[in-house]
């Protein structure tokens, strides 16, 4: 009888250590690094829009960038930051007042991740998906619309310099390979707290009062990445 209680004692850790390195190792993973790129829908007739000024920035500043950490087996906190600038309208067109002609500002993020039920369809791959929240804040940007046109050659310009706080939720899709590297993709919605910032438009007109910059978009960030 003891000959089989030592052989079963034995027996049950080295099973239990063997079902559990996975998540041994998963559970070590705490650092993301990701990098991608941008499409940006502002709710406006073009839909998705994608940089195209990548010649006023680098290419770093370019990117799509975010670092997270997990603080526990499913909840991470992390940073990210990205870059979006378009020219929407070319002067020479007839334009109405109003129209944007060009739009450029910076992102940053704080947010929390929850991971949702992880997926193993293949061996050696992983599809997590993930909701967060966070708070936004945008930056060194300017919304520059079309007020009226002076001559062939000359138009009023006006604007908004974009500085706001906003709040946002965001959807994740990861799929890890070897449990260290991913590719995947994620959908956030925003709404910042942007003020009227006009300067050249008189503010007792009614174009002025009825102006509103941009507060409300989607932004969706192709990405790959490594755990560590």
């Amino acid at each position: 009888m003891n000959k089989y209680v030592i052989i079963f004692s034995l027996f049950v850790p080295i099973q239990v250590f063997s079902g559990t390195s996975d998540s041994c190792i998963i559970l070590h993973l705490k650092n993301r690094v990701e990098i991608g790129t941008s499409f940006v829908n502002f709710f406006e007739q073009e839909g998705f829009k994608y940089l195209r000024q990548k010649n006023q920035v680098s290419l770093v500043d370019a990117m799509y960038m975010k670092y997270g950490y997990k603080v526990s087996k499913k909840i991470e906190i992390g940073i990210s930051r990205y870059w979006f600038g378009q020219t929407f309208q070319n002067p020479d067109d007839s334009l109405a007042k109003g129209a944007v002609l060009k739009r450029y500002y910076k992102n940053s993020l704080l947010y929390v991740r929850y991971d949702l039920a992880k997926n193993n369809p293949i061996k050696s791959i992983d599809l997590i998906p993930s909701i967060c929240i966070g708070l936004n804040y945008r930056y060194n940007g300017t919304e520059e619309i079309f007020l009226k046109r002076n001559s062939p050659t000359e138009i009023v310009r006006d604007g908004t310099i974009l500085k706001s706080f906003g709040a946002g939720i965001e959807f994740n899709l990861d799929v890890i390979v070897k449990k260290h590297f991913f590719i995947g993709s994620e959908v956030s919605y925003v709404h910042y707290f942007q003020k009227n910032g006009l300067s050249v438009e008189s503010p007792n007109s009614a174009f002025y009062k009825r102006y509103k910059p941009n507060r409300n978009l989607v932004v969706f960030h192709p990405k790959i990445g490594i755990l560590f």
